[in-house]
């Protein structure tokens, strides 16, 4: 409502909407205005003065308030409150003259909207108010009177809001000093508006019954009345009794009025607090106005006494204590006993009805303002007054609330101490008071559990109370009467309570100990009820601390000396009476009673008393004999009782003393023992003879055997931190090892070593896992606790210790500080931590951390001890102790966990041993750094063979070199052997280099030698899984300050000691690099790799901290080392340069190298290595210099003696070999001619060379040829496959001739070598055994595959190749000489693929099983045969003499080669299996001819032809990986995912299973409908097919499966999309390369479902069909997300590019509705199909629709039935179905002639053919043309022939 532009319905002939706004516009410029009185809607009515004249209102104010002003006047609440606040911003921001002439109007408004049913309103309207008097200041004066009213009780608002603003708008209006002044002068208006309110106004007067319902009503006025009163409450208190004075007669009016009176019982209880509070205000500030109603108000207030409101109750009784001391002889007017007693008994009895802590305050006033006259009888009363308020602490109020039972006590203890004060001389009256109410109290408190909040308050005044009787005793006899009553009564009460159950007297005995503290001091409850935190002055705070002083020297003076012997006899003869009870009932509970009470009331007088009684001889009395004889009874002994003993002991004599203290030997219980040396160290050590019993040896020897006893027990089942026993251990040790006053030991040296030597050996099992225990934290976290406690830095008393424990100190027994018992404790400790960290089953994070500091803590003071400072050779003793330590610790099981704790344990040790030296020490820190890096990288050098067998590198640096070889062809200066060891004991080595630069990179960092980057590794921050470690780029640190600087350029001088070992690391990351670059599918590579990059990380870190001169230090170090390691160091130094140190110029390093002397004979080798960073300019000139220097020595043929020993082509063709690899691809001839000069004379040199007839390597036997032989042809042959691959343009016909017999000379030499070479023996060795054999079979197999590739049409890139279209068929071809092609086919290919495949089946035969280095370099050799295998065409690889087939004589060839294939695809080689899958694939074709046949012959009807197929001969290796895959996935369901490790046996039959799949659904693909339903039928029948889908969706990746839910997943998502990368190539045979990870694995079995639902749609819904419901909705939610759109697309795009092979039907594809619409035309008439894939295809059924129809509905719904049969159940496409579809038709039209009459094959109405024939001339006719003819020619003749018709 109000608004301009919201539309509403409208009415006739209203053509604009209603508008409160525009209504006040138009009502400012109309000439008469009549505003909206109060007369018409019943509100207060219009003030006098005022004159509402719409022409005065016109005249007075400005427009903008006016409009603003009436809109005030509307009823809607909105408006109003806009209106409001657009009042208040015209005030801010208007003249004053402006402002002024709206006042007029203002008071009115002001007076309606400030009493406002919406409360908004009302605040809004108090703002406004405020922004007035802010504006206006003086000029609001006049009008002040009129604003009086609702403003000042405004202030009192129900609205908290409203009610704020009121009072701000006053404040801001008056300053404090005029508030009062303003009050009064409009003190006439202000109780005028007030009377009105409460006398003259009604529900109904208030508002106006049309617009308010009945409720709204009541409720304003009920506001309006509360307001009221407490504005007059305000009004009486602000005025000055003069002014009141004056309106006496007014306020007389309204106190006199009986509504007035009513609201004292009005229903609101609000109303009822605000009246009662009004008369609280006249009784304080107009007593003169109750006069004459004292009836009344004293009938208002008792008779409320027992009000239950919460709010009103507290001002009803205030106002009856104001009452009685306002009112004149208040009680006359009432009858008490009728009318106050009752309601006060009702009250008590009840518990103040849930209001104690309000009401009852208010009794001991109300008490005394009770005269005497009126009890008449006083015993009587009281009695009923203590008895119902006794009742009353029974409520469940009361009981329940701290408060409540409080109020409760403290005010029944206040009632009755001031009845005893009163009635003092009456000694009768007051004995029964105490013996009749307190007592009863007291002796209840014990018992009741239910009083357990009164104990505190009650105890606390009940003491006080006897204190007070104490006192004034002397002055007082009653007070000594009840005194004397009090302690006879309280002594029966205690004595009583021991004849209670041992229960009800452990719950008596626990308040009765209360109670006696209470009484000795009543203010000891204060100490925990103030638990306040607050900031006190030091001045206030000895303020405080002297008036406490004070207060305590004040009671003290004013107790008597009978208090305190008679609570000492009461203590005492409670002791008696437990004690007797103890002996009666054999109890725990009345022992601890009794010590409990002895301990806490600890009164030396007590004491003296008891030990003089100790030596009684009474059974039931308390004396030395009962507490001994309760040490040796376990029912009955604690701890107490020997505090108790020791307590009396020491007021013994000596005699006494050591005859008790010896007889405590004799008690059997351990723990005594253990409490008997606690409370003699702790609290009495200052007595001989307990000093001499401590030092005794019966005592070091408990405390070895206790022990012992725990620290066996934690072993075996585990202590927990709560229990006793453990608590007791950690006491007793600490008190053993805390230094007295005296500077000694409680215990002898000897015990404190024995108890360390304990500790050590029980910390050593923790780290077993063998050990059964339940939780071995408890006593690690106590030994480590202990050890903290015992030997803190900050102590003086820990060197001390330390050296006597390392056999250093006085009186302790000399041993080497590395054999001491503390030093076995701390390695002990330190060997828990490296060992415990990774194993978190064991030990927790916390438990090893807290082990962390402690034995960091021992480090330090043996360290401090050793004086490190001076001369750190003392030290290191211990040092190398824990160097052994950690190295033991690094486990090659735990990888790289174990490492990475190790090495920061190691730095944590150097910084513990630093933290002890100090500035002014003789040696710098950085000495003794290097001291004790020295020890711990030496032992890393000397592990005990038991721990680390057979570390070496040497076999890995040989599988790398041997990998140069082969790969890169690395002319390599000496040959390599490559020895038979398992090259996983590299990791080992790996290990040492980690961790000499972890420790030297973390020590940078923890050490304070650079700022740290990233937050501190703690105890357990070492990740498990470090295979994800990210490498960041940066090698040199950030800028530092110049402090930092300098303590960089510290450590840079630090690390120049140990250049050695950085050499050592750096030569190790070269040999991983290498590894990784060449042997990427390889086991050990998956190891070696996280390895590798925290390797790699470090070393940038240390590196960057080295400073260029210690970088070339180290590279002068690894040069001088090349010829050791035969040419590593170069690698070492490129990897360095362009890893490591990022240098940006590596062609001045290469220069360098090359200009070195002392490397002039790897000159070659470092071009090779450095080849990739080289320009090209220096490329081309290397290349032309060794090409010329190779064609001098080609045409002079050195001796064999001759300088340049060796074989042609001495390394010079190597060169050329890296120019021509570095040439770009395509090269384009005549580009650049220096370097096509290199190689044509390259090739003359090769080719003169092979004329010339004098090259061993062209005319020898290759069997015979020696290791540079081998070498010279690998080059040669690398050179080769780079012309052809990179330059094959300028290739002449001779040069290819050349090539090409050389290649098939060496291809054949290479089987009969290897077939001839081949020993059987113990251990089966190839001929490519050696370095040599296998880098020549390397080069040889790599030619192959280029040379074929590029005759035959392939690519030849890499392995993974893809087929060329017949476009690139041509390029390449064009490149080739005439005739080449057809010349390799006829003349070579033979005598290439032949060999080949001979050695393929001969290197399978002959694979290495063991895991050794010869086994990781024959994959090398399986990975480039793969290449030259998938070159082989299929039609020649049926062709060729497979050794499977020499001795098989059927004609099904094909399918046996197959099946032998199938079964090498479970060799765990990769490299293998992917050859025999691409093998299988080539041979697919052969497979549907030889299929075709024996279909052919035995026909497609005959049962299970399929088993004659060539599937079926697939079906028995088929089952074999079936059931391995089947038994691994038997607990899974489908949708859970199982992830299958790489390098398992599981992967290896997981990935065979899969190929054979893949191989199957490539054959369904080739083959026709009809041979494809054969193998659907095979794989339905074995249920192949159902065990492949299950085991699908059990291997999918958990990514498809985990996004949230599947069913979170939305087609076409960005999940979705991210996702379907597992789908996005297709695995074809020249794709496919089996890369051994999870992920290739993963991408496998996702192919494998593709394809299965793309080709076996029929077969997979099938399936889906007959799964559960939750695996059912599974699988169609993941298919429509991930494979429904993309077979869907497939479906539509086929039909798109098939769609020109159609002539006379048109196609029409919708791929967002996935479907296709075929449209069908003859003679102009159409013909519709349908038919729409559905989303989760192709798991639905697939909807076929015709649209329009040519013929009967019969006909076509036939038609329909039969594509929709095809395409679900016939594994048929959308384009198979429209040929379908096209085909019946075709045949349906085929032959039809037209029409003679319409000439149209089709009817235009019916769409009939024509039926009707001519029995004469055989034309036919519709028979709709034929009628139409007959009627029209009226004649029924034929319209061709015209002869009659004849039906």
């Amino acid at each position: 409502m109000g608004s301009k532009h919201k539309q509403a319905q409208r009415t006739k002939n209203n053509t604009r909407p209603s508008s409160s706004g525009r209504s006040a516009e138009l009502l400012q410029n109309t000439s008469a205005f009549v505003a909206f009185t109060t007369v018409k809607d019943g509100s207060t009515p219009v003030l006098p003065g005022f004159s509402l004249n719409p022409d005065d209102i016109e005249t007075q104010g400005n427009p903008e308030f006016n409009l603003v002003m009436k809109k005030m006047y509307k009823k809607d609440s909105t408006t109003k409150l806009k209106a409001l606040q657009e009042f208040a911003d015209l005030c801010k921001r208007s003249d004053a003259s402006d402002i002024k002439g709206a006042l007029p109007q203002w008071p009115h408004i002001y007076n309606l909207i400030a009493m406002d049913s919406d409360h908004r309103v009302r605040e809004a309207s108090h703002q406004a108010q405020r922004q007035l008097a802010i504006s206006t200041k003086k000029s609001l004066a006049p009008y002040l009177k009129a604003l009086a009213g609702p403003w000042f009780t405004g202030q009192y608002d129900t609205y908290p809001p409203a009610a704020t603003a009121a009072r701000q708008a006053f404040q801001d209006a008056f300053p404090p000093s005029k508030i009062v002044e303003a009050i009064t002068f409009c003190q006439e208006e202000i109780f005028n508006y007030i009377f009105d309110n409460l006398i003259n106004q009604t529900a109904s007067t208030l508002g106006n019954p049309k617009n308010l319902s009945a409720e709204e009503l009541e409720a304003k006025y009920t506001r309006i009345l509360i307001i009221s009163l407490r504005g007059y409450s305000y009004y009486l208190q602000q005025l000055p009794v003069k002014i009141l004075k004056k309106s006496e007669q007014a306020n007389q009016k309204l106190i006199s009025s009986p509504k007035f009176w009513k609201y004292a019982r009005n229903s609101s209880p609000v109303v009822r607090s605000s009246w009662f509070s009004a008369l609280i205000a006249i009784c304080q500030n107009a007593p003169f106005l109750l006069e004459n109603q004292g009836s009344q108000v004293a009938h208002a207030v008792f008779g409320n006494l027992d009000e239950t409101d919460p709010s009103t109750l507290p001002v009803v009784w205030e106002a009856a204590l104001h009452a009685l001391v306002t009112i004149k002889n208040c009680w006359s007017h009432v009858d008490p006993h009728k009318i106050v007693f009752p309601k006060l008994w009702r009250v008590l009895k009840e518990g103040g009805q849930g209001n104690a802590a309000t009401i009852f305050p208010n009794l001991l006033p109300l008490l005394s303002k009770i005269p005497s006259e009126l009890l008449k009888d006083k015993d009587l009363f009281y009695q009923r007054f203590f008895d119902n308020m006794r009742e009353g602490f029974n409520q469940k109020s009361v009981q329940h609330s701290q408060s409540e039972s409080n109020s409760v006590s403290v005010t029944f203890i206040e009632c009755l101490r001031y009845i005893v004060m009163v009635h003092q001389d009456d000694e009768t009256f007051c004995s029964s008071l105490l013996l009749n109410q307190l007592i009863p109290v007291l002796k209840e408190s014990f018992v009741e559990k239910k009083w357990k909040l009164h104990i505190k308050a009650l105890y606390s005044h009940i003491s006080s109370l006897v204190h007070h009787w104490h006192k004034n005793s002397a002055e007082i006899p009653c007070f000594e009467a009840l005194t004397r009553i009090f302690w006879e009564q309280i002594t029966d009460v205690i004595a009583e309570s021991v004849h209670e159950t041992v229960d009800a007297f452990a719950y008596m005995a626990k308040n009765q100990q209360e109670f006696i503290l209470y009484l000795k001091d009543p203010s000891r409850q204060r100490r925990k009820d103030n638990l306040k935190v607050g900031f006190v002055d030091i001045e206030e705070k000895k303020n405080v601390a002297a008036v406490d002083s004070s207060e305590t020297v004040t009671v003290e003076a004013l107790e008597s000396a009978n208090l305190e012997e008679q609570l000492i006899n009461l203590v005492l003869e409670t002791c008696v009476e437990y004690c007797h009870g103890a002996s009666v009932n054999n109890s725990q509970v009345f022992v601890d009673a009794l010590s409990n009470l002895i301990l806490e009331f600890n009164s030396p007088k007590l004491v003296s008393h008891l030990a003089k009684n100790a030596e009684c001889e009474d059974e039931s009395s308390f004396s030395l004999e009962k507490l001994l004889s309760w040490l040796n009874d376990p029912s009955m002994c604690t701890s107490n009782v020997v505090k108790v003993l020791f307590l009396i002991l020491v007021q013994l004599d000596t005699e006494n003393k050591d005859r008790i203290l010896l007889s405590l030997f004799e008690v059997k219980n351990v723990l005594i023992l253990q409490w008997c040396l606690i409370d003699a160290v702790t609290s009495h050590y200052g007595d001989a003879s307990v000093r001499k019993w401590l030092k005794s040896s019966q005592l070091s020897e408990n405390i070895i055997n206790f022990v012992k006893d725990i620290s066996t027990n934690s072993l075996s089942i585990g202590v927990t931190r709560d229990t006793e026993s453990f608590q007791t251990t950690w006491k007793v040790l600490k008190c053993c090892f805390s230094k007295t006053a005296d500077g000694d030991f409680p215990v002898t040296m000897d015990t404190l070593i024995s108890i360390v030597k304990i500790l050590s050996d029980g910390l050593s099992p923790k780290i077993s896992p063998q050990v059964t225990q339940a939780d071995p934290n408890s006593s690690a976290r106590f030994i480590a606790e202990l050890t903290c406690a015992l030997f803190n830095r900050e102590s003086f008393s820990s060197v001390p210790l330390v050296l006597i424990l390392l056999g250093k100190g006085e009186g302790s027994p000399k041993t080497q500080a590395a054999d001491s018992v503390l030093c076995d404790l701390a390695l002990s400790m330190f060997t828990t931590c490296c060992i415990g960290q990774h194993n978190a089953s064991i030990l927790h994070t916390s438990t090893l951390s807290l082990l962390g500091t402690a034995w960091q803590t021992l480090v330090s003071l043996m360290a401090q001890a050793l004086g490190i400072g001076g001369n750190v050779k003392p030290f290191l003793e211990v040092t190398r102790k824990f160097a052994l330590a950690t190295w033991m610790s690094i486990s090659p099981a735990n990888g790289m966990a174990s490492l990475e704790v190790a090495s920061m344990k190691a730095v944590s040790f150097m910084k513990a041993a630093l933290d002890s030296c100090a500035d002014d020490d003789v040696l710098s820190k950085e000495t003794i750094l290097v001291s004790l890096c020295e020890e711990f990288f030496k032992c890393g050098t000397n592990v005990p063979s038991c721990v680390w067998d057979g570390m070496s590198n040497k076999a890995v640096m040989q599988m790398c070199l041997a990998a140069e070889f082969m790969r890169n062809s690395t002319y390599l200066k000496r040959e390599v052997q490559v020895e038979e060891t398992d090259p996983e004991k590299f990791l080992l080595f790996i290990y040492v280099s980690l961790f000499t630069v972890n420790v030297l990179s973390n020590l940078a960092k923890h050490c304070g030698y650079v700022e740290e980057d990233c937050d501190n590794v703690t105890e357990g921050d070492i990740s498990d899984d470090l295979s994800k470690i990210e490498v960041e780029d940066s090698s040199y640190p950030k800028e530092v300050s110049k402090e930092g600087s300098s303590k960089q350029e510290i450590y840079e001088e630090f690390l120049l000691n140990f250049l050695s070992h950085l050499t050592e690391a750096l030569n190790v990351f070269a040999l991983c690099k290498m590894f990784l670059l060449h042997f990427k599918n390889d086991t050990l590579s998956t190891k070696i790799n996280p390895k590798y990059k925290l390797l790699k990380a470090n070393l940038k870190s240390v590196l960057g901290l080295l400073g260029e001169q210690g970088v070339k230090q180290l590279k002068d170090m690894i040069i001088a080392q090349v010829e050791k390691y035969n040419g590593i160091g170069l690698w070492t130094v490129r990897f360095l340069n362009s890893d490591l140190l990022h240098d940006q110029d590596m062609t001045s390093v290469c220069a360098d190298l090359r200009s070195n002397s002392s490397l002039q004979q790897y000159h070659v080798q470092i071009i090779q290595i450095f080849s990739s960073v080289l320009p090209k300019e220096e490329f081309e000139e290397l290349a032309s210099k060794s090409a010329d220097t190779l064609h001098s020595h080609s045409i002079d043929v050195p001796e064999e003696d001759d300088t340049h020993a060796g074989i042609w082509p001495y390394g010079y063709l190597s060169i050329v070999v890296c120019a021509v690899r570095s040439m770009a691809v395509p090269w384009n001839e005549g580009e650049d001619k220096k370097m096509e000069n290199s190689v044509k004379t390259a090739l003359d040199s090769i080719l003169l060379k092979r004329q010339s007839g004098s090259c061993s390597i062209f005319t020898r036997d290759m069997s015979l040829w020696t290791y540079r032989e081998a070498a010279a042809v690998v080059e040669v042959a690398d050179f080769l496959e780079g012309c052809v691959k990179n330059c094959r343009k300028i290739l002449s016909p001779n040069q290819w001739d050349l090539l090409l017999c050389s290649m098939v000379a060496w291809v054949q030499s290479l089987a009969s070598a290897s077939e001839g070479h081949v020993h059987l023996g113990p251990i089966r060795k190839s001929w490519w055994h050696t370095v040599d054999h296998a880098a020549l079979t390397s080069a040889i197999f790599r030619l192959v595959a280029t040379v074929v590739g590029t005759i035959e049409g392939f690519g030849y890139d890499s392995v993974e190749v893809a087929d060329v279209d017949d476009e690139g068929t041509a390029l390449i071809s064009a490149c080739l000489p005439e005739d080449l092609i057809s010349e390799w086919r006829d003349v070579y290919a033979a005598e290439i693929y032949h060999p080949l495949i001979r050695i393929f089946s001969l290197m399978t035969d002959s694979k290495t099983q063991r895991n050794t280095a010869w086994s990781h370099l024959e994959n090398l050799l399986f990975e480039d045969i793969v290449r030259s295998i998938r070159v082989v065409p299929a039609k020649c690889l049926s062709k060729c003499p497979f050794p499977c087939l020499l001795s098989y004589n059927n004609s099904n060839k094909v399918s046996f080669l197959a099946s032998e294939l199938v079964a090498t695809l479970r060799s765990p080689v990769i490299p293998l299996q992917t050859a025999a899958y691409l093998l299988i694939l080539k041979l697919i074709p052969d497979l549907i001819e030889e299929d075709k046949k024996i279909l052919s012959t035995e026909g497609s009807d005959s049962e299970k032809v399929y088993e004659k197929l060539s599937c079926y001969q697939l079906d028995d290796q088929l089952n074999e990986a079936q059931s391995v895959v089947d038994t691994m996935l038997m607990d899974f369901r489908v949708g859970d995912s199982c992830t299958v490790q790489a390098f398992t046996d599981t992967y290896t039959y997981t990935s065979a299973y899969f190929l054979q799949w893949k191989v199957i659904l490539e054959m369904c693909r080739v083959a026709e409908p009809e041979l494809r339903c054969h193998y659907v039928q095979w794989l339905r029948d074995t249920g192949h097919s159902s065990s492949l889908l299950h085991n699908v969706f059990r291997l999918l990746p958990d990514q498809l499966l985990q996004v949230d839910s599947p069913a979170s997943l939305q087609v076409n998502s960005p999940a979705s999309k991210m996702l379907s990368r597992f789908f996005d190539s297709k695995l074809a045979a020249q794709t496919y390369y089996g890369a051994v990870t999870t992920e290739n694995l993963e991408r496998l079995v996702c192919w494998v479902w593709v394809d299965t639902f793309r080709y076996l749609p029929a077969l997979v819904r099938h399936w889906w069909n007959d799964l559960e419901a939750r695996s059912n909705s599974l699988v169609e939610q993941l298919t429509t997300v991930y494979l429904s759109p993309l077979l869907s697309s497939e479906e539509m795009r086929v039909v798109q590019a098939e769609e020109k092979t159609f002539s006379n039907m048109m196609i029409k594809v919708h791929h967002s509705a996935r479907e296709v619409i075929a449209i069908y035309t003859v003679d102009n008439t159409e013909a519709e199909l349908l038919i729409q894939l559905p989303a989760n295809h192709p798991l639905g059924i697939v909807k076929v629709e015709c649209g329009k129809y040519l013929f009967g509905t019969n006909h076509c719904q036939n038609w329909m039935r039969q594509i929709k049969i095809f395409l679900n159940y016939q594994n048929g496409s959308i384009w198979d179905g429209l040929a379908l579809w096209k085909k019946y038709l075709d045949r349906r039209f085929e032959g039809v002639e037209e029409c003679f009459i319409c000439y149209s094959i089709l009817h235009n109405t019916n769409y009939h053919i024509p039926k009707l024939s001519c029995h004469t001339c055989k034309k036919k006719f519709h028979s709709q043309c034929l009628y139409k003819w007959f009627s029209t020619s009226n004649n029924s003749t034929c319209p061709i022939c015209r002869n009659l018709w004849k039906y």
